[in-house]
């Protein structure tokens, strides 16, 4: 090295440190790349299906509060209810219909199937009470049909929507890990 001239060992050094910077910068902007696809998945993925879940738990909240408020027999504003149960009906499908175009993994899919499940049980519910409460409308005087109206909003179908909001729960909580899991994987990604 003490026979090299003193230019080609500057230039060799620069050359050396301006591979390593190279080196570094590639190495870089690969992470940043894989960080910002896993940024993107999250945010068009996860975000929109979790956020698809929560207006479908929202608005099955929406229909059971609407089912007991109908059973009140002396609600003077019912078509406001009927109305309310109509929009939450049309709002949670919407949400389902949102959430069932979305790509989802194994895990995901298994949940979701349990809670479709549930769900066409509580469907049911919905329509048995509804025409409870209906029968009942035409007939105020007919306790017997608001009593079977009480007794199903009241018992099987709260029991029912438990276990609808709990695999409902489930299903959200598969893709919260799902995210995190991602999301993880990304920062180490870019980290690593």
């Amino acid at each position: 090295m003490r026979n090299v001239r003193i230019g080609t060992r500057l230039v060799s050094c620069f050359i050396f440190v301006a591979l390593l910077s190279m080196g570094l910068g590639i190495t870089g902007y690969v992470s940043m790349r894989e960080q910002l696809a896993a940024q993107t998945e999250l945010s068009d993925v996860y975000l929109p299906g979790i956020e698809a879940l929560a207006q479908v738990r929202f608005n099955l909240r929406n229909i059971t509060v609407a089912h007991r408020t109908l059973l009140i027999p002396d609600l003077t504003d019912r078509a406001r209810q009927y109305t309310n149960l109509a929009d939450a009906v049309t709002a949670y499908k919407s949400s389902i219909a949102r959430y069932e175009a979305i790509e989802h993994g194994a895990s995901e899919q298994a949940e979701w199937r349990e809670f479709l499940n549930s769900l066409a049980v509580f469907e049911r519910d919905m329509a048995d009470a509804v025409a409870l409460i209906g029968a009942w409308e035409r007939n105020p005087s007919g306790e017997a049909a608001h009593d079977k109206a009480a007794a199903l909003v009241l018992g099987p179908a709260t029991e029912h929507s438990r276990v609808l909001f709990k695999e409902l729960g489930d299903v959200i909580s598969v893709n919260m890990a799902t995210a995190k899991a991602q999301q993880q994987a990304a920062t180490r990604t870019a980290a690593g």
